[in-house]
């Protein structure tokens, strides 16, 4: 037998004797929800061609759906906090994911990033943008989430809010989010679960792998920011005035 996973939007069509509209509907109620679905599938195949893989992806029509599988990966409960914390301290948080646009909404809903269904951007849609008009900044600057994202989008995604005049951080874990971590102008990886890809793309690494960390971060830099302009305008005003103190002095003969 082959047996088949993927996403449903790309099995149900493949399967026969099913009620296509009526499972699909299932699927989107299901990543409304918040949960990541699955499609399972299988289909008897000759012995000859299970060596062959292209014998078997000519025989994926025909399919038979077994069921829709939805798995759940909570949101950790200093999340909502920390992007919070984000925008308070005026940087724009936007959700990279290749799953499911109604699955992202909702997760992007919980953590305050997103509202409305307009605040996604696909990832078909970021390709037919780029055939037709060249120029993605604007579309990507105003979105806030990106589903079903290829690695090479995401590359995009960063080189159009770089291109835009902003400073782009970039979390992931995974081997296909290593482009998009090398190119960002700061690539962070996970530590813990992420891949020595990812790892060795990113310029910083998270041994926690939490977001709350990244806020963390991003609050002790700006203090030492501050401090050190603190120091070199204290520099500046008192060398300028002991200049100007000895140059006068110079001046009137003293």
């Amino acid at each position: 037998c082959l047996h088949v996973k993927g996403a449903a939007e790309v099995l149900v069509p493949l399967c026969d004797c099913i009620d296509h509209a009526g499972a699909l509907r299932t699927a989107e109620e299901m990543a409304a929800s918040g949960y990541r679905v699955l499609a399972v599938a299988r289909k008897k195949v000759d012995e000859s061609s299970s060596d062959d893989w292209e014998g078997l992806e000519n025989a994926l029509p025909g399919l038979t759906l077994l069921g829709l599988v939805g798995f759940i990966d909570p949101l950790r409960p200093e999340a909502r906090d920390a992007v919070a914390q984000c925008r308070r301290a005026g940087v724009a948080v936007k959700m990279v994911t290749g799953d499911h646009a109604a699955t992202a909404l909702t997760i992007a809903r919980d953590l305050g990033i997103a509202k409305e269904a307009q605040d996604v951007l696909t990832g078909s849609d970021l390709a037919k943008l780029a055939t037709e008009n060249g120029d993605i900044a604007g579309p990507v600057g105003r979105a806030s989430v990106f589903a079903r994202v290829e690695p090479a989008q995401k590359v995009q995604i960063v080189d159009a809010l770089q291109a835009a005049g902003h400073v782009v951080a970039m979390t992931g874990d995974g081997v296909n989010d290593a482009p998009a971590l090398h190119r960002a102008d700061l690539g962070v990886a996970m530590g813990r679960e992420g891949t020595d890809v990812a790892r060795e793309a990113a310029d910083l690494v998270l041994t926690d792998d939490n977001f709350a960390s990244v806020v963390a971060g991003i609050e002790e830099g700006r203090a030492a920011y501050a401090n050190i302009r603190k120091v070199i305008f204290l520099l500046i005003s008192t060398g300028a005035a002991e200049v100007v103190l000895f140059v006068l002095s110079i001046a009137s003969g003293l």
